[in-house]
């Protein structure tokens, strides 16, 4: 695929720690698969918590679907330096909220996994910071764009963010880093 204008590939080194805590999505509806992407914001006694995009787990005409058994995550291994997907598991969906746009995923995993820190609301993103948004585009490895926070709050709604660089099909819920790494 096309990298997106303005949004350039990062640097590995800088990449590894953010793909670390990023996992792949599937979710199996009537409709057939559909990719995401979500950031391990939370791991512990190896339960962990993901969070994502709720889009993802609604049908065609906006109703939820039913992921139970549905719902499957790959995590990555970066210690080679390109992301190798690790064996899936199954997820579970905790919660979501379609008007703000978000969804907790939890999974349980017998490895040690990377989380991301979450920024603050005093660490809030302002217009021109540098940030990385990660996802797996069309379904792929994850991959780390660098790109620039364009706008803030421009669509209504809960509040959001605009960085340089179109959106992918699969980067759904895919985190935006800053550049401290948080979330």
């Amino acid at each position: 695929a096309a990298r997106p204008a303005n949004a350039a590939p990062s640097s590995s080194a800088a990449a590894a720690p953010l793909l670390a805590a990023t996992v792949r999505l599937t979710v199996e509806d009537p409709g057939g698969r559909a990719y995401g992407t979500g950031t391990v914001v939370d791991a512990r006694d190896g339960a962990a918590l993901v969070v994502t995009c709720a889009h993802l787990f609604r049908d065609a005409d906006g109703r939820p679907i039913d992921t139970e058994g549905k719902l499957s995550l790959e995590l990555f291994d970066v210690a080679t330096g390109a992301p190798q997907p690790r064996p899936k598991v199954v997820g579970h969906l905790v919660s979501y909220d379609f008007d703000a746009d978000v969804a907790l995923v939890s999974f349980w995993i017998d490895l040690d996994i990377a989380t991301a820190p979450v920024a603050s609301v005093a660490q809030s993103p302002r217009v021109g910071d540098a940030v990385r948004s990660v996802g797996c585009d069309l379904g792929a490895v994850p991959t780390v764009r660098d790109s620039r926070v364009v706008d803030l709050d421009r669509y209504q709604g809960p509040p959001n963010i605009e960085t340089t660089g179109a959106p992918v099909q699969g980067r759904s819920g895919g985190g935006v880093f800053d550049a401290a790494g948080r979330l």
